[in-house]
């Protein structure tokens, strides 16, 4: 049903991709002078290849049974959900706890490594020479 036009008001992602290719998915994050700044607006919109634009305008909930598995509400390309974590970062939302990543680890132990060079080798050249010997 490529290149079928659809007036439906309410798509699934999946009808969304049997209208056309999809070219982008947008996934964003923000907020704006209108909300609390404890608060963060998500958007999500999928463009087709001819440029037509489909909006996410509401989540819709449903009763579920407790301790059953749930169904996916939606799968998102790990690139737009790169965009939505660099949004959260600019809008300076940090995880609570997290573990330092091997590169940070290395870079800490290097640094230690250094000053502890800095240091102890400071010192030991510091010293003046014993009596009689070179130093």
């Amino acid at each position: 049903m490529a290149g079928e036009k659809d007036t439906d008001s309410r798509l699934t992602l999946n009808r969304i991709a049997s209208l056309g290719n999809i070219s982008r998915i947008h996934l964003r994050a923000r907020t704006s002078d209108l909300t609390p700044m404890d608060e963060v607006q998500f958007f999500f919109a999928v463009e087709l290849e001819d440029g037509t634009q489909y909006v996410a305008q509401d989540i819709q909930f449903r009763k579920h049974e407790r301790y059953t598995p749930m169904g996916t509400f939606v799968e998102i390309p790990t690139h737009a959900l790169q965009a939505v974590v660099d949004d959260l970062w600019d809008l300076r939302v940090r995880a609570h706890a997290s573990l330092a990543s091997s590169g940070q680890l290395e870079t800490i132990n290097n640094h230690l490594t250094d000053l502890r060079r800095l240091v102890f080798d400071y010192e030991v050249k510091s010293k003046p020479p014993a009596k009689g010997g070179t130093g």
